[in-house]
């Protein structure tokens, strides 16, 4: 158990609304984070904004655990859930947003695959000049269907994943655009969150590209790209960075020395772990850890965090996960 943690979560869905296999991303449909929000409340922890995490690190100041929950892309149904949920509590979160898609008319590849299965009834993918028709009407297809797709493009090379994903909305009609405008939180619904003193605006740094793919100077134009943009849109520079999510070692020392270079306070990765007092020194290096849909993740990320520490507290979680 260590001194606290951060928390992680890609999207914000309801379960049965979703088509991407659970494990393939964080994911965490929004009855399962309330009970998560009651769980960090009936256990004691303190639930702080990153700039509190980074304080009380830097300042030794570990006595009492804590836990600061961050919320990796703006997407719309995380901001329907999060927001008034937190603001019920009175708790601060983090919101680290992609520029990337930021008001640019794309999605995320992942979020792309599953729009477009959404939307068919047939998908043809051409395999070896031949063209495969598979069924995709029942919610069982679907799933079939986007799980077989998230694995072929998952593995694909990152250049090629994001012009084979949009070949294949091109070939069934898909307006890319259009969903994304749908689902991609605009810059005014950022700007009203910026308002709110609960809420900390983060740079989700580098978007989808992995950071140790570009030179030294062209992951440090991205990084300052990134905190550039949001600033210009929102009036506020971010001082927290995520490295893209899906690339839990796709940073390393080059990565962390550039974060610090640019003047922010803290970066996330994705690398699994609880907070401990020598994260003092490596604040730009923060491990996090992931909340998905199953209800023992619960349990695993308030033992890390160090919640739950005696018998009573387990019997509770899992009553409550049960």
């Amino acid at each position: 158990m260590g001194c606290g943690a951060i928390f992680m979560v890609q999207r914000v869905r309801p379960q049965i609304d979703s088509l991407i296999d659970q494990g393939a991303i964080a994911e965490t449909d929004p009855m399962l984070l309330e009970e998560m929000v009651s769980l960090v409340i009936d256990q004691g922890l303190d639930v702080v904004p990153l700039a509190e995490v980074r304080r009380r690190l830097a300042g030794r100041e570990t006595d009492r655990r804590f836990v600061s929950f961050t919320f990796d892309g703006a997407y719309r149904t995380t901001l329907e859930s999060v927001v008034p949920l937190f603001r019920r509590h009175r708790l601060p979160f983090a919101l680290f947003v992609s520029t990337d898609f930021l008001g640019s008319g794309s999605l995320p590849w992942w979020m792309t695959l599953e729009a477009l299965v959404s939307g068919v009834t047939t998908l043809r993918l051409n395999r070896d000049g031949n063209t495969q028709e598979h069924a995709c009407t029942t919610g069982a297809e679907k799933r079939a269907c986007c799980a077989r797709l998230f694995r072929e493009v998952s593995q694909m090379p990152n250049a090629e994943r994001v012009p084979h994903v949009e070949a294949l909305c091109l070939s069934h009609h898909l307006d890319i655009a259009a969903i994304a405008a749908r689902e991609i939180a605009s810059i005014a619904d950022l700007k009203v969150l910026c308002e709110d003193p609960l809420v900390t605006i983060g740079s989700q740094a580098g978007g989808g590209h992995p950071l140790t793919e570009l030179s030294y100077d062209e992951a440090r134009e991205g990084l300052a790209a990134s905190l550039d943009m949001l600033e210009s849109a929102l009036g506020m520079r971010p001082q927290h960075i995520a490295y893209p999510p899906s690339l839990a070692f796709g940073v390393g020392p080059r990565e962390f020395k550039l974060a610090a270079s640019l003047g922010v306070q803290t970066a996330m990765t994705a690398v699994e772990g609880a907070l401990w007092p020598e994260h003092a020194g490596e604040l730009f290096a923060l491990p996090r850890i992931a909340l998905d849909n199953d209800p023992a993740t619960l349990v695993r990320a308030l033992m890390l965090s160090g919640g739950a520490a005696f018998g009573s507290g387990m019997t509770a979680i899992a009553k409550a996960t049960a």
